[in-house]
């Protein structure tokens, strides 16, 4: 601080013990300053405008933390959000452009990988046999042949190929697309209205004088609230008419926005219900035609009890099957350690015949022999366990067996009037749900005991509170800990401030790289974090609802530190404080978000880049490297190069991230309507890359028939809230009397019409088929492909654990032969009946067409006792 010439200098203060630099006192008579024509001269000659050399003492963490802690710092300034600023339209020049080039450079580097390596970038067109990619439209040799066949896919064939989730991922895009396009002819009319209309100057923060809006702020809200600003004396006659026109034009572009994002909703959904309806019908069985049980009571905790409860409230003909899920933790282990020890095996084989000489002799390794052994003897010890297994269930051992089951019902239509019944008059015991994919279910969670699922999801849901209220918290510690100052001090880092000294220009960069670096790096694994804290933690049906999960968290919590930061206190939980004690106090907070819409314009626009770079599959081109020397095969080295990160580019982080980009469209459309061209570039060119990765270039994932999109579909309502929200604040802020209060009580009427759509948007019903499409499925199932439905279960998967199967392996020893012979002709009459009973009224279907072949019955002695320990596992 510089003293008056007239003054004497003050004392110094005593410097205190922790005190970080220690300050000389200032002179009495500051040496004059030097014109300031010559002051580039002397800072290129290292002259008296050098930065002065300060003495800077090692601060530890917890110091360092500390005193970035007191300062609390704002929200919007920690997360990176800027207000707008006078610089703000070159810098969107520059991003425009620095995006378009990136964009360019990961195309080019997407079509030169496409032409060497198109095992990683289009390997769907250069399969072959049962999954030859017909129907799939070849691209062109041209540079952007790409583009043309990504844009000529039939709705049917991504469907098919990628499912009906990816499908939908493409249709948002579509739907972001098509909206933007309609909201840039509603919006754009504010152009004009803010350019003519608006006040053409706004008061400096810093010195309180008039200065001149570029044209960035003139085509925004920032000529309605610059007049707010002025005193009422010092405004011109026509300034507050035209101020109340315009407010009354947003007004009624509210309503356009609302009315018109509403419209595409349910334009957009039913096309997704015609697509939903008929990929239920194409559910294959077994999961068609089955429920999942929880909370079953322990009188039904085994299989034939549980089949035996179902069918004396249905019908014996109405249920096919019931499966208990086992607690198999043990089991597991070994069913892993055969799968090892075969794996061991195949490679000492091959190596033995790899050295095998050109006579012909066979030369046995001792390795291959302990191998042998002890494959032999953990498949002994695995089939002992795994019919030990068998006879607790029978006994209901409740070590054993758990809650959860699983019911397989012989048509449709029992399974649909079942999974709609309350069973029991503890609505909480017997609760039936529908049954994930047998691929996808999470058997261990299922497993879980009911006291401690309840325990785990306390743990989850507390892990994901403290990851959202500490956040800011420590996001202002790392920012603490990476700054340029803080970074200086580190011995590793001692260098960088002679540098720094030596080249002043360099000190604003290595600022604003070490501010936001460590902040970007961390955000990126937070994706990673929610699904750790979800896989871990939560109790799930299936693999694929920890994407949805992902998607609903992730979603939030950008919400909340994207787009409302600017609306934030200190800290998320001082904000949710203030609103709690002072209601009105969320009115005035929301408006602050129209002060950093130049901000949202850029990150809109550097969005561009992270869709292009999905083209160029970087990781999954250095594991294609990584893995080419080990793969024995093409198809072997396509599996070791996939699938990509499922953390941050699996179905939930990408939906999360698409609609928060149209959240941040629709809500800044009337603040800068520009940002309506940004966002329709964004969905467009995501249009494009979306159905060309999930069609020719990823592998299919865990369908769940759409549940991303109607998850995103509420979230998009969310966004229209928070815009009616803030276009009411920001009108409803006028000072000049309650005629210019008018406009915010006709934009706020738009919460009516609001709740009107999402009421009717909630009422429709998707999850389910109509009964009618039910009773029709069944009957075409049943007509024309019953045979391939109940005998070719396998072929859809089924709904047993995979260690409590019986072992198929070519390998077995010569006693677990016997056993699965003997086993085999003990039920064999009881699975032909069955078989022949199901097929009852289907023409020319006999009982002879499903028995199975009857082996000899080859006895033998001292395994009667195994065969029998055995035969109600292998029964069941």
């Amino acid at each position: 601080v510089e003293t008056s010439r007239s003054s004497p200098a003050p004392p110094s203060p005593a410097p205190s013990p922790t005190s970080d630099i220690v300050l000389a006192p200032a002179p009495s008579s500051p040496a004059p300053s030097p014109p300031s024509d010559i002051l580039p001269a002397l800072a290129l000659e290292g002259g008296p405008t050098d930065r002065p050399k300060k003495t800077k003492a090692h601060l530890s963490f917890s110091q360092a933390i500390v005193n970035k802690l007191a300062e609390e710092p704002e929200a919007a300034a920690v997360t990176g959000v800027k207000r707008n600023g006078d610089e703000d339209a070159a810098g969107l020049k520059a991003s425009a452009l620095f995006s378009m080039v990136t964009v360019s450079l990961f195309i080019a580097c997407f079509l030169a990988g496409k032409r060497l390596y198109p095992q990683v970038y289009a390997y769907r067109l250069h399969l072959s046999g049962a999954e030859n990619s017909a129907g799939i439209p070849r691209p062109s040799e041209y540079r952007l042949g790409w583009w043309s066949a990504a844009a000529d896919l039939d709705d049917s064939t991504i469907i098919d190929i990628a499912g009906l989730d990816a499908f939908m991922l493409c249709e948002f895009f579509r739907l972001g697309r098509r909206l933007f396009g309609m909201l840039m002819l509603i919006v754009f009319c504010l152009f004009p209205a803010h350019f003519f209309l608006g006040r053409r100057e706004r008061l400096d923060p810093g010195t309180g004088t008039p200065t001149m809006m570029n044209w960035l702020s003139r085509m925004g809200v920032d000529t309605i609230i610059g007049s707010w600003k002025i005193p009422e004396t010092s405004l011109a006659p026509y300034e507050k008419a035209h101020n109340l026109a315009l407010s009354w034009i947003h007004a009624v572009v509210v309503w356009c926005v609302v009315l018109t994002t509403i419209t595409h909703i349910f334009r957009a959904h039913h096309k997704f219900l015609g697509h939903r309806f008929k990929w239920l019908q194409e559910v294959p069985y077994p999961r068609s035609n089955t429920v999942m049980v929880e909370n079953i009571p322990v009188e039904q905790r085994s299989d034939r009890d549980l089949h035996s409860y179902f069918a004396r409230l249905f019908s014996k003909d109405a249920i096919k099957r019931a499966y208990i899920v086992r607690r198999t933790w043990r089991l597991k282990r070994l069913s892993e350690t055969v799968e090892r020890l075969e794996a061991k095996l195949a490679a000492a084989q091959a190596r033995q015949d790899a050295e095998t000489p050109s006579t012909g002799s066979s030369l046995r390794t001792a390795d291959v022999d302990v191998l042998e052994t002890q494959l032999d003897l953990a498949r002994k010890a695995f089939e002992v366990q795994r019919s030990s297994v068998e006879e607790k269930v029978h006994s209901k051992d409740l070590s054993v067996c758990s809650s959860s089951g699983f019911v397989t019902f012989s048509t449709r239509r029992w399974c649909r009037l079942a999974s709609r019944e309350q069973l029991q008059a503890d609505a909480n015991v017997m609760i039936l749900r529908d049954p994930p994919d047998p691929g996808d279910v999470r058997w261990q969670d299922l497993a879980q005991d009911p006291a401690l699922q309840s325990t785990r999801s306390i743990v989850a849901w507390a892990l994901i509170a403290a990851v959202f209220f500490l956040w800011m918290p420590f996001t202002v510690s790392l920012s603490a800990l990476t700054s340029l100052d803080q970074v200086e001090t580190y011995p590793a880092f001692a260098w960088l401030s002679d540098f720094c000294d030596k080249h002043p220009g360099a000190r604003p960069m290595l600022e604003g790289v070490f501010a936001t670096g460590a902040l970007k790096l961390v955000m990126s694994f937070l994706p990673t974090t929610l699904m750790w804290i979800v896989t871990t933690f939560q109790i799930l049906r299936a693999g694929a609802l920890a994407q949805l999960w992902l998607q609903r968290l992730y979603f939030a919590f950008l919400l909340i530190f994207v787009v409302l930061v600017t609306a934030l206190e200190k800290t998320l939980i001082k904000s949710v404080t203030m609103i709690v004690e002072s209601p009105k106090a969320l009115l005035s907070e929301m408006c602050k978000m129209s002060t950093s819409s130049h901000f949202y314009v850029n990150y809109i626009v550097i969005g561009w880049i992270a869709l292009a770079f999905e083209l160029v599959r970087a990781a999954n081109l250095a594991k294609f490297f990584i893995s080419r020397r080990t793969a024995k095969s093409p198809e072997e080295l396509r599996e070791l190069s996939e699938p990509e990160d499922t953390d941050y580019f699996g179905m939930g982080a990408r939906m999360a991230r698409a609609t928060l980009t149209l959240t941040v469209g629709i809500t800044f459309c009337s603040c800068l309507p520009i940002i309506s061209l940004a966002s329709a570039m964004y969905f467009f060119l995501g249009h494009r890359v979306y159905r060309w990765t999930q069609v020719y270039t990823e592998t299919k994932k865990a369908d769940l028939g759409g549940s991303f999109w109607v998850s995103a579909l509420h979230h998009i309502f969310v966004a229209l809230f928070i815009y009616v929200l803030l276009m009411t604040s920001l009108l409803g802020q006028a000072p000049w009397g309650p005629l210019y209060v008018y406009p915010a009580f006709a934009t706020a009427a738009a919460f009516v019409a609001l709740a009107f759509a999402y009421y009717r948007f909630t009422h429709i019903v998707w999850e389910t088929l109509p009964f009618e499409a039910v009773a029709e499925s069944d009957f075409t199932v049943r007509r024309k492909s019953l045979l391939r439905q109940t005998c070719g279960a396998a072929e859809h998967g089924e709904y047993v654990q995979k260690e409590c199967k019986e072992p198929d392996s070519p390998r077995l020893s010569q006693s677990l032969r016997m056993t699965k012979k003997r086993t085999a002709q003990l039920s064999d009459r009881e699975v032909a009946s069955d078989a022949a009973s199901s097929c009852k009224g289907i023409p020319g279907a006999s009982s002879s067409t499903f028995r199975l072949p009857m082996s000899t019955m080859d006895t033998f002695a001292g395994d009667e006792s195994l065969a029998a320990s055995s035969a109600a596992g292998y029964r069941a």
